[in-house]
């Protein structure tokens, strides 16, 4: 049997205390920020990539990773390009969203969240 890629290919989405669906993500960040356009949950997005930016009109909202045991599988199908290693990982909203400014920012999310999950345990 052939290891898993570490490639992440899909994540649940619980945004605003409800599930939304499904997203293919090329990183699992401890903290992620996600997009949409207005409150047309079908353009939901998450900017994975570390060069993502929000763009104008694009309402972001923060959420954190939950891995209580992330699922590896397998899916095999009729469509070639969307077979192969699969990990499922949850991300929930969080209830006190950072400043407008911070998720707006590359670097001002960036130290944000280094600092928000360095003080995780701290604030227990």
């Amino acid at each position: 049997m052939r290891k898993p890629p570490a490639e992440i290919r899909t994540s649940e989405v619980v945004l605003d205390g409800r599930f939304q669906h499904s997203l293919s993500l090329v990183r699992t960040p401890p903290l992620l920020r996600f997009v949409i356009t207005g409150d047309d949950w079908k353009t939901l997005d998450a900017l994975d990539q570390l060069e993502d930016q929000p763009k104008p009109g694009e309402r972001v909202i923060v959420a954190e990773r939950k891995e209580v045991n992330p699922v590896h599988f397998k899916f095999s199908g009729k469509d070639k390009h969307k077979s192969g290693w699969y990990k499922w990982v949850k991300y929930v909203s969080l209830e006190d969203q950072p400043p407008e400014d911070v998720v707006r920012d590359t670097a001002k999310w960036q130290e944000w969240a280094q600092q928000r999950w360095a003080n995780r345990d701290k604030s227990s």
